[in-house]
């Protein structure tokens, strides 16, 4: 099968690898001897409704309160009683979000005070979607930070050092809150490298970074002196030691804390290439953990796929390359695109550059959650041909690229893939099919 014909099959694959409810369901029944005594539950991120029914049907127990926090414009059909449903904003931050936070910190102090376990189901999104920010930083300070940061080209990593160092919901923020009662974290990682602290900033996890590390993520970037001064403010506070620090590694309160990961991008990327070496594709997983700037990342791949093409190395065609991660963009124009639209249409312009110009190749850069930036598009599905049919519709790709305008670029050859948000959260995957080799 060419691999134009399986572009409808791997983006399926990869969306039906990604769903959350029977692995949560499956943890769920392993929990629910805990919890028969009555437990307190939150669900927080793109996941949350998901990640909640697959709870309630696995454990078959309902709570004795929650909350279940969701992106605006996610329908849900959640009908218990004591279950509070808030829409938050993502990727900013809105009042939802605050509403959320504190929601949630209530529900971790009553937890404590019944003095029944609390378990919290995590999912990528929970970072601007559930906020409680320490004193002297605004709701306009939270939106102003977060825009930086997300436009600097830092990693998501280190984007969720400084939130964590904001907020009172994360950095085990949650299990300072329970008292001492037993918490169970189930985590969705969207990150690389499936690093607790860094799934919607750690709610539950114990956080190995300081204030000082935040502020050095700040002049990394050179945000200093364009943040918020209550930003810098807080940092400065705690670096100082004037304020309390994250939950930090080996701390006591760590021993009544259980946290899972309950499915990451490697279920995402397994699944996908399993699919692609039954269609007969000489297959390989690359990474799980791409990052770096998604244009670089483009090139770094398109020089792949040139050896494959031209050489049959790392692997002959009929060939399949697949990757999981989070690259980033540095946003400098005024265009409209995601890191996974900018890597697609680099990877194809790479490829036109090194002499690359039919179809036999093509890219598959997919956001599992269907939201890839601020677009109604998941990601792209591009081949290098299109470059040249950009060129014939009147659209200048290389200035698309400068401009960070990648949707219109590949809207104009019909490449954008569109989903819809899936409720799902696992990252993104990247697929290069090869099915032809030049001499």
């Amino acid at each position: 099968m060419r691999p134009a014909q399986l572009k409808e099959k791997i983006i399926n694959v990869s969306l039906n690898s990604s769903s959350l409810y029977s692995k949560v369901k499956s943890k769920a029944r392993e929990l629910a001897e805990f919890l028969k005594e009555g437990y307190l539950v939150i669900s927080m991120g793109k996941a949350s409704m998901t990640m909640f029914k697959g709870f309630i049907d696995g454990s078959g127990l309902e709570p004795i309160e929650g909350l279940i926090v969701k992106p605006r414009g996610l329908g849900y059909d959640v009908a218990l009683d004591k279950i509070d449903v808030i829409e938050a904003g993502h990727p900013l931050p809105d009042e939802g979000s605050l509403r959320a936070g504190e929601k949630a910190l209530t529900i971790a102090r009553r937890a404590g005070e019944l003095e029944r376990p609390l378990v919290v189901l995590v999912s990528g999104g929970g970072s601007a979607m559930v906020e409680s920010p320490i004193e002297g930083v605004s709701l306009e300070d939270l939106v102003t930070i977060n825009r930086l940061l997300l436009n600097s080209g830092a990693s998501i990593s280190e984007i969720n050092v400084v939130r964590r160092h904001l907020s009172r919901v994360k950095g085990g923020g949650l299990v300072k809150a329970s008292g001492n009662v037993e918490v169970y974290g189930l985590y969705a990682s969207d990150v690389p490298g499936d690093f607790l602290e860094d799934i919607a900033s750690g709610p539950t996890a114990p956080d190995p970074t300081t204030f000082h590390d935040a502020l050095e993520v700040m002049k990394r970037y050179e945000l200093l002196d364009r943040a918020p001064e209550g930003v810098v403010k807080v940092l400065r506070k705690g670096e100082e030691g004037a304020l309390e620090e994250t939950l930090k590694p080996g701390d006591p309160r760590l021993r009544r804390v259980t946290n899972v990961i309950v499915a990451s991008a490697f279920d995402v990327v397994n699944g996908v290439a399993k699919a692609l070496s039954e269609e007969g594709y000489n297959t390989i997983i690359l990474t799980t953990t791409a990052q770096g700037e998604s244009r670089e990342v483009g090139k770094f791949l398109a020089s792949i796929t040139f050896d494959i093409i031209r050489k049959g190395v790392p692997l002959r065609p009929p060939a399949a390359i697949v990757a999981g991660g989070e690259t980033s963009v540095s946003v400098k124009g005024h265009g409209l695109g995601g890191r996974n639209q900018e890597l697609a249409l680099s990877w194809a312009l790479e490829l036109r550059r090194l002499g690359i110009r039919g179809d036999d190749a093509l890219m598959i850069a997919l956001a599992t959650d269907g939201i890839d930036g601020p677009t109604d598009a998941a990601g792209a599905a591009i081949t290098p041909g299109s470059i040249d049919l950009m060129y014939r519709s009147g659209v200048n790709p290389v200035k698309a690229l400068i401009e960070n305008d990648s949707y219109h670029a590949l809207a104009s050859v019909d490449a954008l893939i569109k989903t819809g948000p899936t409720g799902s959260n696992l990252n993104n995957v990247i697929v290069i099919l090869v099915s032809g080799h030049e001499h």
